[in-house]
């Protein structure tokens, strides 16, 4: 849509106005002066003709003061209806502008629409990717052991097996397991609390050192002098 000059179209108004016609009765150019009626009826040639009258007479005159009123009564009517037709372009320009932000504000729609469908995917994956994380953690707890079974064996220093369902046992106040010595000095809550931590069913009345053979198994401590040792 093309912008609205203001300068453009009152130079295109002036124009129109010094070639036009104006609708002045013959009758207006009669005079007892002698001055002869303007050679057509464009506003220069009608103001010539004024001139012309006001060489001989004042500007009192009834001859001059009837050419002023037609040109006067003219000029308003040119200038309300000029003025009427800029309001009529300027009122199509509006519509056309509206016309054209209501299309970007649908194609705005339409681009939300299809990220508000790629946020929704999105959400989908994240929650694919959610449960299969769900599924990968409690591989880690037996990647972790088993990754410990052979440091133990090469005599290398074990490396942490965090719990599955909350936090610990690092940070926490429960005792480091890097032996079965370690599990025999645990209390009945403190294996609890391991063998909850690693999510491994088990029977809440067992006794103590049946606790203890539980998480012994579960952090792979399987050589034979970790199945001969015996719990209290």
């Amino acid at each position: 849509m093309q912008p609205i000059n203001f300068q453009t179209e009152a130079a295109e108004a002036i124009e129109r106005q010094t070639r036009e016609e104006l609708g002045i009765p013959d009758e207006t150019f009669t005079n007892s002066l002698g001055v002869a009626a303007p050679v057509n009826k464009r506003r220069s040639s009608i103001i010539e003709y004024k001139h012309e009258l006001q060489k001989k007479i004042n500007l009192g005159n009834d001859d001059c003061y009837k050419v002023e009123r037609a040109l006067a009564d003219v000029e308003v009517n040119n200038d309300y209806a000029s003025f009427a037709s800029a309001v009529i372009e300027i009122n199509q320009n509006i519509r056309l502008m509206a016309q054209d932000l209501n299309r970007r504000l649908d194609r705005m729609d339409g681009r939300l629409d299809r990220m508000d469908g790629r946020l929704d995917r999105m959400e989908g994956r994240l929650d694919r990717m959610e449960v299969g994380l769900e599924k990968i953690t409690p591989l880690m707890l037996y990647v972790r052991v088993s990754e410990n079974f052979r440091r133990r064996d090469s005599g290398l220093t074990q490396i942490p097996v965090p719990f599955i369902v909350g936090e610990g046992p690092q940070n926490t106040d429960l005792p480091i397991i890097e032996s079965v010595k370690d599990i025999e000095s645990l209390s009945k809550p403190q294996v609890k609390r391991y063998l909850t931590g690693y999510a491994v069913d088990h029977d809440a009345n067992a006794v103590r050192k049946e606790l203890k053979a539980i998480l012994r198994d579960t952090l792979g401590y399987s050589t034979a002098a970790d199945l001969r040792f015996s719990f209290t």
